[in-house]
C-alpha cells in the first residue's frame, strides 16, 4: 500500500483500517503537530473532560476499590522515591501552624470523624494484640494499678508522656515516652525488623 503523505510503499499492517491513504506514523505525526499548535484548546478540553460528573464519580468509585488503593499507594511511593524532599515537606507542613489548624478543623468535620472511625476499626482488626494491650493498660490506669509518669522517660525531656509497649504480650510493661520519642522508638523497631 502507498502512503500519500510520506510517499512510500508499506505493508497493510502499517495503515489504520479507517484510513488507507496515510500510514500510521504520518497520522500520529500530524496529530502531535496539531496538538502542539492548539495546545491551549486541548488543555482546556482535557480539563473540562476530567471534571465531568460521571468521570469524577468513576474516579472516586475506583479509588475505593482494592486495586485503586494499591495504585494510589504505589504512585505515592514512586513519587516519594523520586522526590526525596516530598516527605520532609509533608512533615514540615503537618507541624506548621497552618497544618495543625487545618488538621484540627478536618478532625472536627463529619468526613474527618468518619475517617477516624474507619481507621480505628481497621487498625483494631489488623492488629488485635495491640488493641488488647491498649485496653488492658487503659483499664489498669483507670483502676490505679498502673500510675502514668508525669513526664517522658528520656532525660532532659519534660513533655507529656504516652505509653509505649515494647512487647504487646506484656500489656502492663510500658515505657512512658513523649510523642516524639515514642515515634522514634517505633521507627527504630521498624528499621531493625526491615534489616532481618
Amino acid at each position: 500500500m502507498h502512503c500519500k503523505t510520506c510517499n512510500t510503499n508499506k505493508v497493510q499492517d502499517d495503515f489504520y483500517a479507517s484510513n488507507k491513504t496515510r500510514c500510521k506514523e504520518c497520522i500520529k505525526a500530524s496529530v502531535r503537530a496539531n496538538r502542539l499548535e492548539n495546545i491551549d484548546h486541548y488543555r482546556a478540553f482535557d480539563k473540562a473532560r476530567a471534571s465531568m460528573p460521571h468521570r469524577v464519580a468513576a474516579r472516586a468509585k475506583y479509588a475505593n476499590t482494592i486495586a485503586g488503593m494499591a495504585a494510589h499507594k504505589a504512585a505515592r511511593e514512586k513519587y516519594d522515591k523520586t522526590n526525596p524532599n516530598s516527605i520532609s515537606a509533608k512533615k514540615r507542613y503537618a507541624l506548621s501552624d497552618r497544618g495543625i489548624e487545618r488538621k484540627r478543623i478536618w478532625c472536627k468535620s463529619e468526613s474527618g470523624k468518619t475517617s477516624a472511625r474507619k481507621n480505628t476499626v481497621s487498625q483494631r482488626m489488623l492488629r488485635p494484640d495491640r488493641n488488647r494491650a491498649r485496653t488492658a493498660l487503659g483499664n489498669a490506669v483507670r483502676d490505679r494499678r498502673v500510675i502514668p509518669w508525669p513526664v517522658c522517660a528520656i532525660p532532659e525531656c519534660d513533655d507529656k508522656p504516652q505509653a509505649h509497649h515494647p512487647d504487646y504480650d506484656r500489656p502492663l510493661d510500658v515505657v512512658w515516652l513523649c510523642q516524639a520519642h515514642h515515634m522514634q522508638a517505633h521507627a527504630i523497631v521498624k528499621t531493625a525488623l526491615a534489616t532481618f
